[in-house]
C-alpha cells in the first residue's frame, strides 16, 4: 500500500540568487506575502483563497495594504484563479520535489531489493 506522496515531502529545491533577484523589486510586505503564500501552498498543496477576507492574513498584511501588495504579487506571477492565487513557478518547485521524491523513492526500494535478493 503506498501512502501519499507529500507524507514525507518537507522540502523545495529552488536557486536561492534567483529568489532574491525575483524579489528585490518588491516592498518588504510584498515579499513577506510572496513567501508566506508560497510556503502555505508547499506545505498543504493548496492554494491561498483570493478574497480580501482571509489572504492578507494569511500574508501578514492589512486589508488596506492587500490591493497592492496584489498588483506587486501579479509582477512576479500570482494570479487569480477560480477563486485562489496561484502560481506556476511555486507549483513547479513542488511538481519537482514530488518528482525527485518519487525517483529517490524508487532508487531506494531497487537498491533494497538487489541487496537482500544477494543475501537469499
Amino acid at each position: 500500500m503506498s501512502t501519499p506522496i507529500n507524507s514525507n515531502l518537507t522540502w523545495v529545491r529552488y536557486d536561492a540568487s534567483r529568489v532574491l533577484l525575483a524579489v528585490m523589486a518588491l516592498s518588504p510586505a510584498a515579499e513577506l506575502a510572496h513567501h508566506r503564500l508560497s510556503a502555505r501552498f508547499w506545505a498543504t498543496g493548496q492554494w491561498p483563497l483570493a478574497g480580501l477576507s482571509l489572504t492578507p492574513e494569511q500574508a501578514r498584511s492589512s486589508p488596506e495594504q492587500w490591493p497592492g501588495i496584489l498588483t506587486e504579487l501579479a509582477t512576479i506571477g500570482w494570479r487569480e484563479r477560480g477563486g485562489h492565487l496561484v502560481n506556476p513557478e511555486v507549483r513547479r518547485l513542488l511538481s519537482e520535489a514530488r518528482q525527485v521524491h518519487r525517483a529517490r523513492r524508487a532508487f531506494c526500494r531497487a537498491a533494497a531489493q538487489a541487496r537482500w535478493a544477494r543475501r537469499a
